[in-house]
């Protein structure tokens, strides 16, 4: 079977949806499966394009860098082009549930199964842009064979009410990679000069939705219960300078490491006593399943996460409507140390590790 997989473009940063391919791929080629990747547009020099063509995928450009009303001609035809010239896949898992003409034109030539897959809540702001995007979304649907999710939650939220076919397909991760390492933590806690601190954990893109300006509040409230603690901000983004000067003006800036992507985050997790995250919103966020497979007491905010990301009884849901001293409470609850616990038994169990991904995934394609 050979995949094609729609997304929008390969992140400057380390992004989900890219990951999540990367993390299916190597399982896919097990199997005898082949996966390129289309894209409206490709920079070939970003950390993530590289990570992508290091593990062998094959990545194809529509050169559309900005999808527009001025660019929906130019887009069309390239679209057009790449199917004309490609027919040879058997699957189209798209990743871009309203981008037209990618949908139409791969049914048009020939590849059998079509389907869309959502990954995050869409914006619910009223305006032009946003009723097109609903047209072409319900365009697509009618044209789709599987309609996939990160979580029930979202897939509700998001695909027309009388597509009630939706599949939630888990984000899974190498679990055996995350396990819990006594031996790795020392070394990392030992590279980065923590080994006398409390070590708090946060991965993700530094943009509105992660809600860093609420952590660094916290963290700074956290100080002042324990002053070695540490925090770890793993990502890039938009945001990230001005994040930095937060830290100066509060004066806490030696007291957290801005440790940019990474593509060791299973090992700095080893490194960590407790992970959070007070994001606005997630789609699913796979990052707390990381979190849990190495065995790490996780907070998160209630009613942004989905209640199902909680398979080791490891994570504690708070609301965003309380403040940075409720929040400060909790984690420092955890500053005297607890056991960690190999979690990668249980992980495989509830079905979120990446084999029992490719397992589900090659089921929905023969199925459709």
């Amino acid at each position: 079977m050979k995949i094609l997989h729609y997304i929008s473009g390969i992140s400057p940063t380390i992004g989900g949806i890219e990951i999540f391919i990367l993390n299916i791929y190597e399982e896919f080629k097990k199997h005898g499966h082949e996966i390129e990747i289309l894209t409206r547009y490709v920079d070939r020099r970003t950390k993530m394009f590289k990570m992508i063509s290091e593990a062998g995928i094959k990545v194809h450009s529509l050169n559309v860098e900005h999808l527009s009303l001025k660019s929906s001609v130019r887009f069309k035809k390239s679209v057009e082009l790449f199917f004309n010239n490609h027919k040879d896949y058997d699957v189209l898992h798209s990743h871009c549930i309203e981008d037209p003409c990618v949908i139409h034109y791969a049914k048009k030539n020939g590849i059998k199964k079509v389907g869309l897959h959502v990954h995050s809540y869409r914006k619910d702001n009223i305006s032009l842009k946003r009723i097109i995007k609903g047209i072409v979304l319900h365009s697509n649907c009618k044209k789709g064979d599987f309609f996939l999710s990160c979580s029930s939650e979202v897939g509700e939220s998001t695909y027309p009410l009388r597509y009630n076919n939706i599949r939630v397909v888990k984000n899974g991760i190498d679990s055996e990679k995350f396990e819990y390492d006594e031996n790795t933590r020392n070394e990392y806690r030992k590279l980065l000069k923590l080994e006398d601190c409390f070590v708090i954990c946060h991965v993700g893109r530094f943009n509105q939705i992660k809600n860093h300006w609420f952590l660094i509040d916290t963290f700074n409230v956290v100080l002042n219960g324990n002053l070695s603690s540490r925090l770890l901000l793993i990502g890039d983004g938009e945001l990230k300078e001005s994040i930095y000067k937060k830290c100066k003006k509060l004066k806490i800036e030696d007291k957290v490491l801005f440790l940019g992507d990474r593509s060791d985050v299973n090992k700095l997790l080893q490194a960590a006593d407790v992970f959070v995250l007070p994001s606005f919103k997630e789609g699913f966020g796979i990052v707390t399943i990381e979190a849990q497979a190495a065995g790490l007491n996780t907070i998160v905010s209630k009613d942004s996460v989905s209640d199902s990301i909680n398979i080791t009884n490891l994570v504690e849901f708070i609301s965003l409507d309380e403040n940075e001293y409720k929040w400060a409470n909790t984690i420092l609850k955890y500053s005297e140390g607890y056991n960690r616990k190999k979690m990668s038994t249980i992980i495989k169990r509830a079905g979120y590790d990446n084999k029992n991904t490719v397992i589900d995934l090659i089921d929905i394609y023969n199925q459709s």
